[in-house]
């Protein structure tokens, strides 16, 4: 198992370089589209680096590895707003001996990150890049039974989920929704297990007519989060179940507002995680139709 986790994290650490040393490559050209791409897609594959090779993040690590993606953020934020604010190119560039090591061998983060992060990122989204590195995988925090995140006084999250439409449902059996809290980085916050469909109403719709809840309370959930709904259904004959489409709702799209209604527009797998593609599955007016409530604990 040791020699299997030391295999994974120096595979782990040459993948992180190489996407390290190609987005400073893009900064030192000012490239800015594709520097923000670049120095995003490499925050979202650390956050990722435990589910995606296999390994466990070190309690001694965490804090380092915390500064680094907000680093990363800071970087972002400078690029966006053509303004320094404390870490600049040389600060990201003077990283590579760190970043060198990462995950092979421990060592502190050598920019003090205290002050600029607490100028810049809220403490629910410092606190949840260090929760992310802290939990053993992506959906702990979110599945833990009969343990809510959200505190007395807490507003949380209801979806109505009442139908969704498609140009012919008679192809679907056992069809199922996954609805996620998903971050700017394609990170799962949390995954609700899956709800089926109580009936299929012929010729268009996919009844669920169900309640789900998410256990995030609205206060951890920052402005740049989303909703995705991922319906799936059993393919007979490659025995297997198969992802047919996904909805995408903003936070923004709540707008605060309990008792709301919403229809969603249907996109074509794969489920971009990142909002990049957005393919609609039918020309058709049909949607996901929910409604959103919310309350306080």
């Amino acid at each position: 198992m040791a020699r299997r986790d030391s295999f994974a994290r120096k595979e782990a650490s040459q993948m992180l370089r190489k996407e390290y040393r190609t987005a400073v490559e893009w900064d030192s050209w000012g490239q800015i589209e594709e520097a923000h791409k670049a120095y995003k897609e490499l925050c979202g594959k650390i956050l990722n680096i435990q589910d995606e090779k296999k390994l466990d993040v070190r309690a001694e690590e965490v804090d380092s590895l915390k500064d680094l993606v907000s680093c990363l953020k800071v970087r972002i934020l400078e690029i966006k707003n053509d303004r320094n604010h404390g870490i600049g190119f040389s600060g990201i560039q003077g990283l590579e001996p760190y970043v060198n090591t990462l995950l092979v061998d421990t060592r502190p983060f050598p920019i003090d990150m205290a002050s600029i992060s607490r100028d810049l990122m809220s403490t629910s989204e410092i606190n949840n890049i260090k929760e992310r590195f802290s939990r053993q995988n992506s959906y702990d925090m979110a599945n833990m039974k009969n343990k809510s995140l959200a505190k007395q006084g807490d507003i949380v999250l209801t979806l109505h989920v009442a139908k969704m439409g498609f140009k012919d449902v008679s192809i679907f059996k056992d069809p199922t929704l996954t609805l996620s809290i998903v971050d700017s980085n394609g990170v799962i916050i949390e995954q609700l297990e899956e709800i089926k469909a109580t009936e299929i109403s012929k010729p268009f719709h996919v009844i669920f007519n169900q309640e789900v809840h998410f256990n995030t309370p609205m206060r951890l959930i920052e402005n740049d989060f989303g909703f995705f709904f991922e319906f799936k259904h059993y393919k007979a004959k490659k025995n297997k179940v198969s992802t047919k489409a996904w909805c995408f709702l903003e936070l923004d799209e709540i707008n605060g507002e309990s008792g709301k209604e919403i229809c969603l527009e249907i996109y074509k797998k794969p489920t971009d995680f990142m909002r990049k593609t957005f393919n609609l599955l039918s020309v058709k007016p049909l949607y996901l139709h929910i409604r959103v409530d919310m309350h306080r604990v």
